[in-house]
């Protein structure tokens, strides 16, 4: 394996890694927004439900979670983004190191 190869086989294992990461931490603010809308039902559907107070609060909670799924997302696919972009700038470089070493001989 050359360098070119075990770069891209290292980055590969770091973009794993962080979409498992990023997988990871999505379910986790999926479950925290769940929560939240369900405290959010059962205090609509509650008939003294006069504490508009918190039921603001929840809202407003529920919105910041989306907020970091959405910032999230925008990260991680950047990330694949610039590494998809950068793949075939490689790979030409490879090419281009291999007709010089072949010119070479």
């Amino acid at each position: 394996m050359n360098s070119l190869e075990m770069f891209h086989s290292i980055r590969a294992i770091t973009l794993m890694t962080k979409l498992a990461l990023f997988e990871k931490k999505y379910h986790e603010v999926f479950v925290l927004m769940t929560e939240r809308t369900d405290r959010i039902e059962r205090w609509a559907q509650r008939e003294d439900s006069g504490d508009s107070n918190l039921i603001c609060q929840l809202v407003l909670e529920t919105k910041e979670l989306e907020q970091e799924i959405e910032r999230q997302t925008s990260e991680i696919a950047q990330t694949l983004k610039s590494y998809a972009e950068m793949i075939p700038a490689r790979r030409a470089y490879a090419q281009a190191q291999a007709q010089a070493s072949l010119v070479a001989l």
